[in-house]
């Protein structure tokens, strides 16, 4: 009787430690960041990047999931990647000295938001040669100390041919991007 006492005894304190440890491994996942991530709406469907500290290789090249770079005083340039069908929203801004504000405008080469199909040159040509975009862009948050930003966006791409549906972006959302400075 002593014997199946401690078999069970052992066995039950078995048990708990299997148990504890495998909450303890619950309590450590890594969880995805919401911070160095685009939202946004496209045509009623959610549309979420890779975080900007994910990335993958291509070609040679490293494709980071989200990446914004501050250039010289005002350039602001942002490319966010979605790895699940490598689309993209690509944005690049001249922003004022204050930083925070609403910047509007119709994109061009230099200038604007565009989403493209895949991450690659051949779709940034076509969306900036079939489209006519308008985009509304505003910082709500610009902290030079941490170098991050927030923000929130919204783009029409009309069809300037016709032959191409038209893609609205609503709700876009960026929230404590980090960025480099160049």
């Amino acid at each position: 009787m002593k014997l199946v006492s401690k078999v069970l005894l052992t066995g039950a304190i078995a048990l708990l430690s299997l148990n504890s440890c495998k909450k303890e491994e619950e309590e450590n996942k890594t969880v995805k960041p919401t911070t160095g991530v685009m939202k946004l709406t496209l045509d009623g469907k959610e549309w979420k990047s890779n975080p900007y500290n994910e990335f993958r290789i291509e070609d040679g090249d490293t494709i980071y999931g989200t990446e914004a770079i501050f250039e010289g005083d005002s350039l602001l340039s942002i490319t966010a990647v979605r790895f699940s069908d490598s689309s993209a929203v690509i944005g690049q801004f001249l922003l004022t000295p204050g930083r925070t504000g609403t910047y509007t405008g119709t994109t061009t080469a230099d200038y604007g938001f565009v989403h493209v199909a895949k991450a690659d040159f051949i779709s940034l040509l076509d969306a900036l040669l079939s489209y006519t975009t308008t985009y509304t862009f505003t910082i709500t948050k610009w902290d030079a100390t941490s170098k991050k930003f927030s923000a929130t966006y919204s783009f029409t791409m009309t069809s300037s041919g016709g032959g191409k549906s038209n893609k609205v972006v609503t709700n876009g959302e960026i929230t404590d991007m980090p960025y480099t400075v160049e």
